[in-house]
């Protein structure tokens, strides 16, 4: 920020002065300092850079009045001070010393910035967190978008910079904010957030259904995303003998074989992103009862007593 100090210097004493210097020693944390200087009554160097050491006349009532500019460090903190001086020549008494020096000392509010980079990204129905921060200035802050807009879903708390909420739709959105302070120093910056969509799964539970042997089986396996079409691929070649499993996902055929398998699918959306899943099924033998059509025989008047027989098919819940 640039800084301006005017520096007037006047003799009310009825002796004037010959050869009088005026100092200004520019502090440190001031850059790029330069000077003017108008003259009543007397004659001054009108113009300068860095400090100020000029020597002039000061007859009753004559002034000189510097104007001294510069910038203030974006670095600097804590207290500028700067002091001023008028010296009379060597051999001159001046009755009133204490005024021969004026001092400013200002508390230095640095500059207002934001210091968050980027913002991370986000995914649709899944709740997004982030936080902007800024240093310098003069608490507290108020934030605001001055441009552009958030992703549909999100939100901006102004008084901590705080996002919340859940994206709903897919996609780069650019915004600037804008910090402001208590004094309304301001600072902005440009953000560009992306929000993806939900991550490709396979929503088909690992343990399928059972099958039977000799009997017809179809089942679709779904997967969750928005970027259809997908492709199915079998990783593992252990499917059950007579099921097959093509690019479009739906397990069909009559199982051969009885037994347990397990075996490993591959989805893969338009977007060339993929999930993966084990999978066990259980292909049963067919129900079947066992015992022979022909009965024994019974007689009238006697007790009779025959056990039907299965075998094939689910064991019984508990085993």
């Amino acid at each position: 920020s640039v800084v301006v100090y005017t520096i007037t210097v006047t003799n009310h004493v009825p002796d004037g002065v010959s050869g009088a210097t005026v100092t200004d020693n520019v502090p440190a944390i001031l850059q790029q300092a330069s000077w003017t200087c108008v003259a009543t009554g007397t004659v001054c160097t009108p113009n300068g850079t860095g400090n100020i050491s000029d020597s002039i006349n000061l007859p009753l009532n004559a002034t000189a009045t510097y104007t001294l500019t510069a910038t203030l460090s974006e670095t600097a903190s804590g207290t500028l001070t700067n002091a001023a001086t008028v010296a009379v020549p060597s051999g001159v008494t001046d009755p009133v010393p204490a005024n021969n020096t004026a001092i400013d000392s200002d508390t230095i509010v640095a500059k207002l910035t934001i210091t968050t980079q980027t913002l991370p990204k986000g995914v649709i129905g899944s709740a997004y967190a982030a936080q902007v921060a800024a240093t310098g200035g003069q608490q507290p802050n108020t934030w605001s978008v001055s441009a552009g807009s958030l992703p549909a879903g999100l939100q901006l708390n102004p008084a901590n910079g705080q996002f919340s909420g859940q994206p709903t739709t897919a996609g780069d959105s650019t915004f600037t904010l804008r910090v402001t302070d208590q004094s309304g120093q301001t600072a902005e910056r440009q953000f560009t957030v992306t929000i993806d969509p939900p991550p490709l799964s396979i929503t088909t539970a690992a343990q399928l259904p059972s099958g039977t042997v000799g009997m017809f089986f179809l089942l679709r396996l779904p997967a969750s995303c928005r970027h259809a079409p997908y492709t199915w691929i079998l990783d593992t070649p252990t499917m059950p003998p007579g099921l097959n499993l093509p690019g479009s996902g739906v397990i069909s055929g009559t199982p051969a074989s009885a037994g347990p398998f397990t075996f490993t699918v591959t989805v893969r959306d338009s977007q060339n992103r993929t999930a993966q899943r084990d999978f066990s099924i259980n292909i049963l033998v067919q129900l079947t009862i066992t015992t022979p059509a022909a009965l024994q025989n019974a007689t009238v008047g006697s007790a009779y007593s025959v056990t039907f027989d299965a075998s094939g098919g689910p064991p019984p819940e508990g085993n």
